[in-house]
């Protein structure tokens, strides 16, 4: 068995250890608030697979070099809109390594949106190596922050075993999250996954799921 196969068959045992103990960490720790514009976005349309970079911002026509100025100073709204003009080339060339340059420094600064578009591109592979390991931690951090849009993505991925191993009560956990804000399609899968899962562990996964709910709920107060 060579290197890489070693490296996959490792992957493939330790991922879901690390995974769950980033989703029970979800539940104590909390990045700084919930970005306001994600919270009010509708769920309905477009939030289905690697979406990263579905915005009302590609509308936006404001300077550059205004942007860029305050990107470089560390506004993390700025920088998170400076990724997304490179990733769609709109008043700058197209660079996916820049996008991810941008969408890091704001993503590290707790932009929601960022985390993202960030955990998106590491699902896809563009301008990065594809990283489900990445992936899956910045798809967390922007959905432990209410962001029904990772939350889907993250019940998609588990549902699917998606470069990771299948976990049924770990996809029922997440689409509850996003279902709870409304999304009908994640009603509908969650109850789908729900069938397939044993009545023990359905209670632990819903169990789960409150408690994940409350402490989203607790730090929008």
């Amino acid at each position: 068995m060579d290197s890489r196969h070693k490296n996959t068959k490792r992957d493939m045992i330790v991922l879901p250890i690390i995974f769950i103990v980033l989703l029970m960490s979800v539940a104590y720790s909390f990045a700084e608030s919930v970005a306001t514009a994600v919270q009010q976005a509708p769920t309905q349309g477009g939030m289905t697979g690697k979406c990263i970079c579905s915005s009302s911002q590609l509308h936006e026509q404001p300077n550059i070099a205004e942007i860029k100025k305050a990107a470089e100073q560390g506004n993390m709204e700025a920088q998170r809109k400076l990724g997304l003009k490179y990733f769609n080339g709109n008043g700058l060339p197209e660079d996916y390594q820049k996008a991810v340059e941008w969408y890091q420094k704001a993503a590290e600064q707790g932009d929601e949106m960022a985390q993202w578009f960030l955990g998106g591109m590491y699902d896809e592979g563009k301008g990065v190596n594809q990283n489900i390991n990445q992936a899956l931690f910045w798809y967390a951090k922007a959905a432990e922050q209410g962001s029904s849009r990772a939350q889907f993505r993250l019940g998609e991925i588990f549902a699917e075993g998606n470069g990771v191993p299948k976990n049924d009560m770990v996809a029922y956990s997440w689409y509850s999250l996003a279902a709870n804000q409304g999304d009908m399609i994640a009603l509908k899968k969650r109850d789908s996954v729900g069938e397939k899962i044993p009545p023990e562990q359905l209670i632990q996964a819903k169990s789960l799921s409150a408690s994940l709910q409350a402490k989203i709920d607790d730090k929008k107060k």
